[in-house]
């Protein structure tokens, strides 16, 4: 079984397409929606001068019990890219399912940038990610 993942960034980095896995439940579970709030220093990307760059991208680990042709979903996730390009305080901000936020956040934990730049110095910034899940 051929299993593709498509992570759209909703922000304006260097990545549209990647090959992997991913789905959500067939059944119409209860959305998950969070509020998300971020602490610390940090700019949203759309301040930034340079916008942080893809350098390392792990896919999500495909939950188990979600294996089967025609199962999709969808997880937007929000994250700090910091001043040396790793994720920080990445939360699910919305999910179809509870197992598909955990492997996103999971695989997010695991992403490395060139960081953005603002006055020409490396800065963290906000960025807002939608991955879509779903089996061929």
């Amino acid at each position: 079984m051929m299993l593709r993942l498509f992570i759209a960034l909703s922000v304006a980095l260097a990545v549209t397409l990647f090959a992997g896995c991913a789905a959500a439940s067939t059944s119409a579970p209860a959305r998950i929606e969070r509020h998300v709030a971020f602490t610390g220093s940090y700019f949203k990307i759309k301040d930034v001068d340079v916008k942080p760059v893809v350098k390392a991208m792990q896919q999500p680990v495909f939950p188990p019990q979600f294996r089967r042709p025609g199962v999709s979903g969808e997880v937007l996730i929000d994250f700090i890219i910091d001043e040396n390009g790793k994720t920080t305080q990445i939360q699910c901000a919305a999910a179809t399912d509870e197992a598909f936020a955990t492997a996103a956040v999971e695989a997010v934990r695991n992403w490395r940038f060139t960081p953005a730049r603002k006055g020409g110095r490396p800065v963290a910034c906000a960025v807002e990610q939608s991955l879509s899940f779903s089996i061929d």
